[in-house]
């Protein structure tokens, strides 16, 4: 320190000059506030990781998530507040990883070493003995809610970790890839979001490869880890195509473990057509969205009255390599967002639109902007439920004995109000969906509400709605 600096602290000479020796020994340790008072900031290092029990919270680091206990070695700074406004010194400890009790006890302990060496030398002896610390683990149920809640104390011990663990880890030259046992320099690592593995980009890409081969997820490569690794993960070390192929069989997973919930149209090929297997467990029809053509949900014919009589065309001929191959394409572009955050995919299979991603962030499944409760709903830029997520989700609560009662007669099908909450059956020739409880029409060929007596005519008048039937006295319809 200057002399001109030394000038502008006040405080007796005795302090002023172990303020000046300690921060020789240990730079910048002590921090001058005003006169007589100052700050010590003084980090414990751990040799080894501690184990830290926590309890599941959001807006942490992902590899802290969904986790009941974690491995931390950086510990955040203890502060200390130390006066020399009285006859002898007085100080306060504040930190996150002590209790009040381990507080209260180390403050007795060092103010009675204190008052052994005549009340001189507290800044040497606070770093001295706060510096040597050693907690063998953590627990966050320790610690009382004041002043500060038990999960914003635990979401800064954990941040400070994560972020001290990557300031290491990119402030060493060269790194030891734990798979190959090669060493590069940290630029050619990828430090996992899931579990804080390090994986080399060799490794990486080797890993993505194989589970191509396999049809697996790509998952780390360390012992006793399973840690999924995402795609955005990859672009830093393997080229665009390795991640699309990837990708593409993140949907083909998806839709292998999700059993006959997608159908493809027999006339044009789309794919992708998510249907209930609760509701299409019989026959019933189904309206492509690209052609608009209608077949049967259980052979996959043109629609029909009465049993399927081609049971060679039935839905298990579908249910091949080649079938799950064909509907990726769709899947991809149609049903999977993307978090605009960490970029994992999603696909909703009933619910709002309101999407609490893995990482923590909230978005709009509709438009996938990034969201903060539900005022981007409210304000209306996207509509928090559309007129299917609601169908889904009382589909998921209906009885399936009333279902299956509607399922008796093979020329109907079960359809679900969402005006009244009414379910109830339509002929399958019916081209106006009536309901008969609260009135509410609905035209089976472009799905909108409150069609006039024009509308149906206009629709009869196609070729592929000949057999179609349209309800009595529509033509006395306001």
């Amino acid at each position: 320190m200057s002399q001109n600096e030394s000038q502008d602290i006040i405080c007796s000479d005795e302090v002023l000059e172990e303020y000046n020796t300690i921060n020789s020994i240990y730079p910048n340790s002590v921090t001058y506030i005003k006169p007589n008072e100052f700050r010590m900031n003084i980090i414990v290092s751990l040799e080894n990781e501690i184990p830290f029990k926590i309890i599941p919270i959001r807006n942490v680091p992902r590899m802290y998530m969904n986790k009941n206990e974690v491995k931390i070695k950086y510990l955040t700074p203890i502060t200390i507040l130390i006066s020399y406004n009285e006859e002898k010194p007085s100080f306060q400890m504040n930190s996150l990883w002590l209790t009040i009790k381990d507080m209260i006890e180390i403050k007795t302990r060092i103010e009675d070493e204190f008052q052994q060496f005549n009340f001189s030398g507290l800044f040497m002896l606070l770093y001295e003995f706060l510096s040597n610390l050693s907690p063998k683990q953590l627990d966050i149920l320790s610690f009382s809610e004041i002043p500060i809640s038990r999960e914003e104390r635990e979401k800064n011990i954990l941040q400070n970790n994560y972020d001290e663990t990557r300031k290491v880890f990119y402030s060493t030259p060269l790194i030891t890839c734990d798979v190959c046992y090669e060493e590069y320099p940290p630029s050619n690592f990828i430090v996992l979001s899931s579990c804080g593995h390090y994986l080399c980009n060799n490794c990486l890409k080797e890993s993505v490869a194989v589970s191509l081969t396999n049809g697996t997820y790509v998952e780390c490569p360390y012992a006793e880890c399973k840690a999924e690794i995402l795609p955005w993960e990859m672009k830093k070390s393997c080229p665009k195509d390795l991640i699309d192929k990837y990708e593409n069989q993140l949907v083909l997973l998806y839709v292998k473990s999700g059993g006959d919930d997608f159908i493809v149209c027999p006339f044009c090929s789309y794919s992708g057509i998510m249907v209930d297997p609760i509701v299409y467990k019989k026959s019933t029809p189904i309206q492509c969205p690209r052609c608009e053509k209608t077949f049967c949900s259980k052979c996959l014919t043109k629609n029909h009255n009465g049993q399927c009589y081609d049971s060679s065309n039935c839905l298990e001929k579908y249910k091949s390599q080649q079938y799950y191959d064909e509907i990726v394409g769709e899947l991809m572009t149609k049903n999977i967002k993307k978090c605009p955050v960490c970029k994992c995919p999603v696909i909703k299979s009933y619910g709002c639109n309101k999407i609490t991603c893995i990482c923590g962030t909230y978005f709009c499944y509709n438009c996938g902007k990034k969201i903060d409760g539900y005022e981007h709903f409210h304000s209306g830029e996207c509509p928090l439920y559309t007129e299917q997520s609601l169908l889904e989700d009382k589909i998921h609560d209906v009885d399936t004995k009333q279902l299956d009662k509607i399922m008796e007669d093979p020329n109907k099908f079960p359809f679900y109000c969402v005006s009244c909450e009414y379910l109830f059956a339509v002929h399958i020739n019916q081209l106006v969906i009536v309901c008969p409880k609260c009135g509410r029409r609905k035209c089976r060929h472009c799905d909108a509400y409150g069609i006039s007596v024009e509308h149906v005519k206009t629709v009869l008048s196609l070729a592929k709605y000949s057999d179609f039937k349209a309800p009595k006295s529509y033509e006395n319809w306001e």
